[in-house]
């Protein structure tokens, strides 16, 4: 098992082949997993069960299973993605499952500082210190693990975590939202497979979810031929696995730093709970928390500006809310 690198592209290439699950040297295989979701009061709500089937690169099958709802969805040889639900639809976070367990790695190109700029630091979870790749825009260019604080990394800007050891994945965030911690390891046909995943908005835990079983199956099993009742679509291609798109910050405006908290010497985050809507605007803004009031009335009047790209459902627009956290302090 190769040792983690000291770079961040040279990190991520050498997790990237650990992370392909559509490599055709795969043999077909079945996996099933539990998941339980929460409610905004860290109260558990409604189980469910997820089992992905892979028999080629071009043939798999994904079905979601729980009290009120179902959705299966096959990808055919022919290249036709065919799809059969009931009940109301999944939610965004049961959507995220499959991309989770079975997520391919980005391709980040440090050179072109144009767009971002990576750095490799440091970030501590619970007892553990983890090395971390944080993708920066380039107003940062000149930040480095040295002089940027991992804990105001991770609630700003993407980032991309891995075991201290090897390149094995165990967290990613998108600027403080949609965290995702990847539990318990295991290799599998040559792959990283995390047996448990948890996801979070912010500080709240939204879902959990198990691996009971991963075993070999035979490619030509009957689980892989679409049910007669379900609705086929033409010509999707069959790489296409996960149906939610996430917006992406476009339009940043800067808070101002209260005069009261810069007399009292006040830092530290404020974290909102607010709502994108399908335009991709900010709004029902929700203080969760705040160092002082001043500092949540400056953070609530910069993020009403901040504009989003929607985030999209099936190729449709769809509203979503999620926790920002606004940093006030030296970065």
């Amino acid at each position: 098992m190769p040792e983690l690198p000291k770079d961040p592209d040279a990190i991520l290439a050498a997790a990237a082949p650990y992370y392909d699950f559509n490599d055709p040297a795969m043999k077909p295989w079945h996996m099933k997993a539990t998941y339980q979701m929460y409610d905004e009061k860290d109260h558990a709500t409604a189980q469910g069960t997820y089992e992905y089937w892979w028999a080629s690169p071009a043939v798999q099958r994904s079905s979601w299973s729980r009290n009120g709802a179902s959705s299966t969805v096959w990808h055919t040889a022919d290249g036709n993605l065919a799809t059969l639900n009931s009940g109301e639809p999944l939610s965004p976070v049961e959507n995220r499952l499959q991309y989770a367990f079975l997520r391919t790695l980005p391709k980040l190109k440090s050179e072109d500082t144009s767009a971002f700029h990576t750095i490799l630091g440091e970030a501590k979870f619970g007892q553990h210190k983890l090395p971390c790749i944080f993708v920066l825009p380039p107003l940062h260019k000149g930040a480095s693990p040295a002089t940027s604080d991992p804990s105001v990394l991770l609630s700003l800007y993407p980032a991309y975590c891995f075991d201290p050891h090897l390149p094995a994945l165990r967290f990613t965030s998108v600027m403080g939202h949609e965290a995702t911690q990847f539990n318990n390891i295991v290799g599998f046909q040559n792959k990283f497979l995390a047996k448990e995943i948890v996801f979070a908005d912010g500080q709240r835990k939204q879902l959990s979810a198990t691996v009971d079983s991963v075993e070999l199956i035979d490619g030509a099993d009957a689980v892989f031929t679409p049910a007669h009742e379900a609705v086929v679509s033409q010509g999707v291609p069959s790489s296409v696995k996960v149906n939610i798109v996430p917006g992406k910050l476009i339009k940043r405006v800067e808070p101002d730093y209260p005069q009261d908290a810069q007399d009292a010497h006040v830092t530290g985050v404020v974290a909102l709970r607010v709502t994108i809507g399908k335009d991709g605007a900010v709004s029902h803004i929700h203080v969760i928390s705040s160092p002082m009031p001043s500092l949540a009335a400056a953070a609530e009047r910069a993020v009403a500006q901040w504009r989003y790209t929607p985030f999209q459902i099936d190729e449709k627009p769809v509203e979503m809310e999620m926790t920002i956290n606004v940093v006030f302090g030296r970065f």
